[in-house]
């Protein structure tokens, strides 16, 4: 009688998990899922757990991944045009030369993630954690990253025109050689920052911090 009970607790409870996982296509939505390439375009990924998850050249345009757990997942030459990832947790994941083109990024943290060469132009980063966060040769044209945290973030050599940083904490963030043409940095705490031989011809700096700022321009005292 024991053995039967047994038996069925542990048939019960391996039919619980099956239900629990969830397949799309060949790509099983898991921690550590090896999906490279996979097709998982428009996807509801809401809350999914796909922590260091094998994701390079995942095609997941329009995807939905608000409150899914990312980190340390390798989205490598992803493509994430216009993929909602508000309030996920993207924390040291691999996001080189992905492209994030009008995604909604919101309440998102991805500190420490790697975005060098990734396109974000139009992309919503608002109120987003990008501290410590590379963004080196990045593409953030139109991007709105008002009171976003971006504490010791590189954004060296990125295109940046008519971004949005208003209320935005750079703390320590370089900026060298970035374009920061038309960008908005009202409000924004440059203090310990490197603009230099960035271009911020026409970028609007009302009410910035910039002290001990490399290369910002020169302004009047608040």
């Amino acid at each position: 009688m024991f053995l039967l009970k047994l038996a069925l607790i542990l048939l019960i409870s391996g039919t619980t998990v099956a239900q629990d996982m969830k397949r799309i296509g060949d790509c099983w939505i898991r921690s550590g899922t090896i999906c490279a390439g996979a097709n998982l375009s428009g996807a509801n990924l809401r809350g999914a757990t796909l922590t260091y998850a094998e994701l390079p050249r995942a095609k997941l345009a329009g995807a939905k991944l608000s409150r899914a757990n990312l980190e340390g997942a390798d989205l490598n030459n992803a493509d994430l045009p216009r993929a909602n990832l508000v309030n996920a947790n993207l924390r040291g994941a691999d996001l080189r030369d992905a492209s994030l083109e009008d995604a909604r990024i919101t309440d998102a943290d991805l500190r420490s993630a790697r975005l060098r060469g990734a396109n974000l132009d139009g992309a919503v980063l608002r109120d987003t954690v990008l501290s410590d966060a590379d963004l080196t040769g990045a593409s953030l044209r139109g991007a709105d990253l008002g009171n976003a945290e971006l504490l010791h973030t590189e954004f060296i050599d990125a295109r940046m025109q008519r971004a949005n940083f208003a209320l935005a904490d750079l703390s320590g963030a370089s900026l060298k050689g970035a374009n920061l043409h038309g960008a908005n940095f009202s409000n924004a705490d440059l203090t310990n920052a490197d603009l230099t031989g960035a271009n911020f011809e026409f970028a609007v700096f009302t009410g910035a911090i910039t002290e001990n700022c490399s290369g910002c321009p020169a302004l009047q005292p608040r």
